[in-house]
């Protein structure tokens, strides 16, 4: 890991994004993949965020300034 030093800010962000920003339980199991069958996997996070949440897109609160 001294070689990727931005993997622990990464990982940081991705852990933070899906459990704080969409409510995905720390329990929760999740698949992570660049490519199946040779088919690249980023056109289908806003579908797969949809159906990990069941159809909630994400958690959405008014932060007061």
């Amino acid at each position: 890991l001294h070689s990727r030093s931005h993997y622990c800010m990464d990982l940081n962000f991705m852990y933070s994004l899906l459990n704080t920003g969409y409510d995905i339980p720390e329990t929760r199991e999740i698949h992570m993949a660049k490519q199946i069958k040779g088919y690249e996997t980023g056109w289908c996070l806003g579908a797969t965020i949809a159906m990990l949440d069941e159809g909630q897109l994400c958690k959405v609160e008014e932060v007061a300034m």
